[in-house]
């Protein structure tokens, strides 16, 4: 685990045969692993290959809830998971 600013981790690791990387805040660590672990789930129903995806629990600055922002390969679509509704929303 990498040390980040602010008590950031980051987590590389290897799920579903994939390599992934997760970014969240320490204090946030239990929430940040279950709703990264929904999304991979949802991803790969979905027959997206996660391999190289990047995941950051954060707190949308806007609406002040949490989310899973999921950052892809280069020219790939990038998601939003909102956790209130459990949505997944395609970003641009």
């Amino acid at each position: 685990m990498e040390k980040l600013k602010e008590n950031w981790k980051r987590v590389i690791e290897e799920r579903e045969g994939c390599l992934i990387t997760k970014i969240y805040k320490e204090i946030y660590r239990e929430e940040a692993e279950r709703y990264i672990h929904e999304v991979i789930e949802i991803l790969i129903a979905k027959n997206i290959d996660i391999d190289g995806y990047g995941f950051l629990y954060i707190e949308d600055p806007q609406s002040h809830e949490f989310v899973v922002q999921i950052i892809p390969r280069p020219g790939e679509q990038a998601y939003r998971y909102k956790i209130s509704t459990n949505e997944l929303i395609e970003i641009e």
